[in-house]
């Protein structure tokens, strides 16, 4: 069967310092393979909404959610050039939520499917001051916004009623410099994750016990030892930006990155 999917969207100015954004979608993504409830249709539908209130500053593009993993490639925009004003104070600020609802198979009723909602939220600023800029970026991603794709955690089927997880949440700070002398731009930024998680408790030989999968992405997943928490993910990255000209610009990068949640 042709997968398929429909996306609407619409944006709003009601003033010159205020901008509404709101989107929706359906995706039809098959049919499900397990005996008890085979050949239904699996699908997703949800929307997403953003207010962005700024001044002197272009509305910015919305926060991908998919941009700010541990790849040094995925955030970064080489070399747009920034247009900067010296006597200039600019800023914005964005709030946006995504809400979404997957048809699956419900995990703890044979032959029953079930509506699995998956939230995710994200608050955004940037204040450009002369040739300063200064960014702070804060998301919260449910477990089950994280695994949409797949979909869900456990393959087309909803979490157990007793599932005990926790969401990922991710903050930021970076700030840059323009040197209009020299055409530099350096940079440095670092931020702070704290991973889902799937836990799930038990007892081992009549003593209480736990254990924690640590889920940063679809895929890239880790089983904790027994009685173990996830940590925080730490990351920083320094960089140096030449433009040469308007077409023609070359960076210098240097990214680290702190994550033990592995055995």
């Amino acid at each position: 069967e042709t997968n398929y999917g429909v996306l609407a969207g619409a944006g709003y100015d009601p003033a010159k310092f205020l901008r509404l954004d709101m989107d929706g979608g359906y995706f039809q993504q098959g049919r499900f393979d397990l005996d008890d409830v085979r050949g239904q249709p699996i699908y997703t539908y949800g929307g997403s909404a953003r207010v962005v209130v700024h001044h002197d500053m272009p509305v910015p593009q919305s926060v991908d959610f998919l941009l700010y993993k541990n790849d040094p490639f995925a955030p970064m925009v080489m070399f747009a050039p920034e247009k900067y004003n010296p006597k200039m104070l600019a800023w914005s600020i964005s709030a946006e939520g995504d809400l979404i609802d997957q048809h699956l198979k419900d995990f703890d009723v044979a032959g029953q499917t079930k509506m699995q909602p998956a939230l995710a939220a994200a608050l955004q600023g940037v204040v450009r001051a002369g040739y300063a800029r200064f960014s702070a970026t804060g998301i919260y991603r449910d477990l089950n916004y994280v695994v949409r794709n797949v979909p869900g955690f456990i393959p087309f089927e909803t979490l157990p009623s007793n599932t005990k997880t926790d969401p990922e949440m991710f903050g930021s700070l970076s700030a840059d410099y323009y040197i209009s002398s020299l055409h530099l731009t350096p940079q440095i930024s670092g931020g702070v994750q704290l991973p889902s998680t799937f836990k799930s408790e038990f007892t081992d030989g009549g003593v209480p016990a736990s254990r924690t999968i640590v889920v940063r992405s679809q895929g890239n997943e880790s089983i904790l030892p027994y009685d173990s928490d996830r940590t925080p993910i730490y990351q920083a990255r320094i960089s140096l930006k030449w433009q040469l000209s308007s077409m023609l610009g070359a960076t210098v990068w240097g990214q680290f990155v702190r994550d033990n949640n592995g055995t």
